[in-house]
């Protein structure tokens, strides 16, 4: 319950010394006939009764605490003039002390006439009319309107994905106004239930997989204002009710729904929140989910009163509680607790070949490409089988090489060529010259668009020699076998940890990638980027032209074709056919698929931690054969502090760490980390288990330039938008970053390698 109690300022001065402030430019004497300025409230919380819940939790007697910058608004029923007042001591509290912003509010010594609103942001006054109403269960941030009544209230900050919120939808109106003006006692009748629906999706392998979009709660019938402005009835002053449009309802008022701009993981069991009210009973809740590949509808009549002042926690199972499937002969009114099940009919992904990058080492001048067609699964997953139904590839070309490597050649008949059944072959123009280059395959010669592209390694130091592999024991799936270099990289670093850096340490650095994309974009130099040139042997910008906004590539800004495509669908098939393009964000969710797709490398744990085996080599993963993106917990011994099993001493460590930290431009290549620790828990320095990671920088989520060349190291794995970061502050082997970036990638050998 909420008990407030409002005093005029000179009689608070005697009851309490804090009261002593005066809010700057207030009257605080009396008016002309009788009436009193009340420019203080004192409110206390509590809980003492059921019809006036304040708080979800239950524990600590269910008390509750004024928060910052909380307002309440003073209505006066006879002239409906209305007073904001903020909290400005007690936050943290049960008790606080408000102040009014602008002109305090007026009363006369009789408060009949005088009730006390709480959430303030939710209450609309409208004087010429003489209401009082809320704005109920509202997405406040989707119209100006909405905006501008948070920015009114103080709210800055606000969850686009929860359009309700229990601090701003905790509707309650006072009564029983007990005392006079200098001495009043205003208690809150909350006007209804605060139903919690609680998700969970587990039981079920395959839909825990899936990322949800979006939740949507309606009634069957569809004519129960759920949502929208609903009038208070203050005709009886103990009983304050709202009072629900029965006719003219739009869709609006009929429906709330949460859509999500970062989908939720189906993994874990979740909750959403709302307002529901009396006379809902038997009235049967229709609450949709959509999911990236299926649409599921829980049907549920409650058979609990909706009664003010309740909490009510809904659980909706799926296979569990909700366990029978309606079919589509049945009518959903006659169930009390049942689901149907929809599988969206995706339009098919296709891919080619079984890699994405091609490693040309040692004494071999070329590489054999497969295009074979192949339709991925929802989770793009590989599949062996040729799809028949997908574009057949007839021609291949050069897209860029890395210009001290020179142009590789199709079929050896030079930078563009006919393919012939489902492979062709790349040949190096010197085989003593190291680099990157991209080869992409067209549906026909004059196509521009690739129907897909590969990656082209030829590093200097073989990656894949098993005497040069890295043991990472200390894993949550065991030992890992790794790259001694990133991804593009040419060389390993040929300095010790107590040698000084040279320029040569410049094929250390890897190439970029953005977290879910296959196609490296671009590798830096001592100085801006490795020179790249295209197929016409003109020098590639990776800036300018090669970097578009995602904005301007969803909503009505798609093709035709793609208009009811889903957001990261058409962005993962605009990815493919624009290999070269960084795709920017410069605002919320900062994904370059707009719409965050957890399985693009295979991970649909997201960001928890499952084992090697329980994730996958995606159709998108940009790691040669027998080779994939690193999960999590790959860089868990890494660390810049002497805490745990990672340093035996700070002086010990610092000679490791910052080694290479003595480069005359004040800048470093990379760190030496430790990667395996002995009996002890201590980092195995002096046997030499480190693995140096060079400080390649990372390609900023808004524009894409380079940053923190030589100074920051980003190293991606396929938890979404995570990976390992350090720098001259900090090592963070778990750092959660914008899957916007672009950042290096460190491969990890296969367990157990099939159709790589």
């Amino acid at each position: 319950m909420k008990k407030i109690m409002i005093y005029a300022l000179a009689a608070c001065a005697a009851w309490f010394a804090g009261c002593s402030k005066e809010p700057a430019g207030m009257d605080i004497s009396s008016l002309d006939g009788g009436k009193h300025v009340l420019t203080e409230l004192s409110a206390s919380l509590e809980s003492d009764t059921d019809e006036t819940r304040t708080s979800l939790q239950t524990s600590n007697n269910n008390v509750v605490y004024w928060t910052t910058k909380d307002r309440i608004l003073l209505v006066n029923t006879t002239t409906y003039d209305s007073w904001y007042y903020e909290l400005t001591a007690g936050a943290g509290t049960s008790i606080g002390r408000f102040e009014p912003l602008g002109d305090a509010a007026t009363c006369e010594e009789d408060l009949s006439n005088i009730v006390a609103v709480y959430p303030a942001v939710a209450a609309v006054v409208d004087k010429p009319n003489k209401t009082l109403s809320f704005t109920i269960n509202e997405n406040w941030n989707a119209t100006d309107e909405g905006k501008a009544n948070l920015l009114a209230c103080n709210i800055r900050s606000w969850n686009n994905d929860s359009p309700t919120a229990f601090t701003h939808n905790d509707i309650k109106v006072s009564y029983h106004a007990n005392g006079t003006a200098n001495s009043a006692n205003f208690k809150f009748r909350q006007l209804g239930t605060w139903c919690t629906l609680a998700f969970d999706f587990t039981a079920d392998a395959t839909v825990r997989k899936e990322s949800l979009q979006s939740i949507e709660i309606t009634t069957t019938t569809g004519d129960v204002q759920i949502s929208g402005t609903q009038q208070v009835d203050l005709s009886d002053p103990n009983t304050p009710a709202l009072v629900a449009k029965t006719s003219g309802l739009t869709d609006a008022d009929k429906t709330v729904k949460w859509t999500f701009n970062s989908p939720a993981s189906m993994l874990n069991t979740f909750s959403k929140s709302l307002m529901l009210f009396p006379g809902l009973e038997n009235k049967q809740l229709k609450i949709t989910a959509e999911t990236n590949l299926r649409t599921l509808v829980f049907y549920a009549k409650p058979t609990v009163k909706f009664t003010a002042g309740t909490v009510l926690r809904f659980p909706i199972g799926f296979k569990q509680n909700f366990n029978t499937e309606i079919q589509p002969t049945d009518d959903p009114t006659t169930y009390a607790l049942a689901y149907t099940n929809t599988e969206k009919e995706l339009y098919p992904f296709y891919y080619y070949g079984n890699a994405n990058c091609h490693l040309i080492t040692g004494s071999n001048t070329q590489c054999t490409i497969d295009v074979t067609r192949h339709k991925a699964s929802s989770y793009y997953e590989k599949n062996d089988a040729e799809a028949t139904a997908a574009k057949q590839a007839t021609w291949a070309k050069v897209i860029w090489y890395e210009t001290a490597m020179g142009a590789p050649s199709i079929n050896g008949q030079g930078t563009s060529a006919a393919i012939t059944g489902n492979s062709f072959t790349v040949t190096l123009a010197d085989a003593s010259k190291y680099g990157n280059a991209l080869v992409g395959i067209y549906e026909n010669e004059t196509s521009d668009t690739p129907l897909w592209s590969y990656h082209i390694w030829h590093p200097e130091d073989d990656p894949t020699d098993e005497s040069k592999l890295l043991n990472y024991k200390y894993t949550y799936s065991g030992t890992y076998q790794v790259m001694p270099i990133a991804l593009g990289a040419t060389a390993k670093v040929n300095i010790g940890p107590t040698d000084a850096a040279n320029d040569s340490n410049l094929k250390t650095f890897g190439l970029y990638y953005q977290w879910g994309r296959k196609d490296p974009l671009g590798r830096p130099s001592s100085s801006g980027y490795v020179e790249t040139k295209n197929i016409s042997n003109s020098v590639m910008s990776w800036m300018g032209d090669n970097v578009i906004n995602v904005t301007d590539l969803i909503g009505d800004n798609k093709p035709e074709e793609y208009k009811n495509t889903e957001d990261d669908r058409y962005m993962i098939e605009y990815a493919i056919k624009h290999p070269t393009q960084f795709i920017a964000a410069t605002a919320t969710p900062y994904n370059w698929t707009y719409v965050s797709n957890i399985n693009l490398w295979g991970n649909p744990d997201g960001n928890n931690y499952p084992t090697i085996g329980a994730t996958y080599k995606s159709v998108f993963d940009p790691c040669p054969a027998g080779y994939r993106v690193p999960p999590k917990d790959l860089w868990l011994t890494f660390t810049d502090t002497n805490e745990g099993r990672t340093a035996q001493a700070d002086s010990e460590r610092d000679e490791y760490f910052n080694a290479i930290n003595s480069h005359t431009e004040k800048t470093q290549w990379g760190y030496f980390f430790c990667y395996e620790i002995d009996t002890e828990g201590f980092c195995k320095w002096q046997t030499g288990e480190t693995d140096f990671y060079s400080a390649g920088g990372y390609r900023l989520y808004s524009n894409g330039t380079l940053m923190q060349v030589k100074s920051e190291g980003r190293y991606l794995n396929s938890m979404p938008g995570g990976g390992l970061r350090f720098n001259n502050d900090l090592v963070n082997q778990l750092n959660a970053t914008y899957q916007v970036f672009g950042a290096s990638i460190r491969c990890v050998k296969e367990p157990n390698p099939t159709n790589n």
